[in-house]
C-alpha cells in the first residue's frame, strides 16, 4: 500500500475519513494528525484573533485619554515602537499618548 494523505472528521471517539479508503478491513496503519482550518478561520484569515483584546491590560492613563479600546491598542503599539501614527482620529490626536501625523 502506498502512503496517502486524506482528510477526516473526529466524531464520537472515531476518525471518519472523508473519502472511501481502498484498503482491506483490519489493515494496521500509521496516522499523523494535523488540524485543518475551521470554516470560520478559513473564510476570514483573522477570525482567530477574535477576543484577543479581552485580557489586554492598558496603562491607566490611556483608558481616559483614548476611550475606545482598539484605538488605544493602535496608539500604544505606535508609542512602543517610537513611531508616529498616521491618523485623522481626533481622540487619538488629542490624547497626546503618541505623536500623530495628518
Amino acid at each position: 500500500m502506498n502512503t496517502i494523505s486524506i482528510e477526516a472528521i473526529y466524531q464520537n471517539g472515531v476518525l471518519k475519513p472523508n473519502v472511501k479508503l481502498d484498503i482491506p478491513e483490519n489493515t494496521p496503519v500509521s496516522l499523523t494528525l494535523s488540524p485543518l482550518p475551521t470554516k470560520s478561520t478559513a473564510s476570514f484569515p483573522f477570525g482567530s484573533l477574535r477576543g484577543i483584546w479581552s485580557e489586554v491590560q492598558f496603562p491607566p492613563y490611556t483608558t481616559t485619554a483614548v476611550p475606545e479600546m482598539h484605538d488605544r491598542s493602535i496608539a500604544l503599539e505606535a508609542r512602543a515602537h517610537g513611531a508616529k501614527l498616521i491618523t485623522h482620529d481626533q481622540a487619538i490626536s488629542n490624547a497626546g499618548v503618541v505623536a500623530t501625523v495628518w
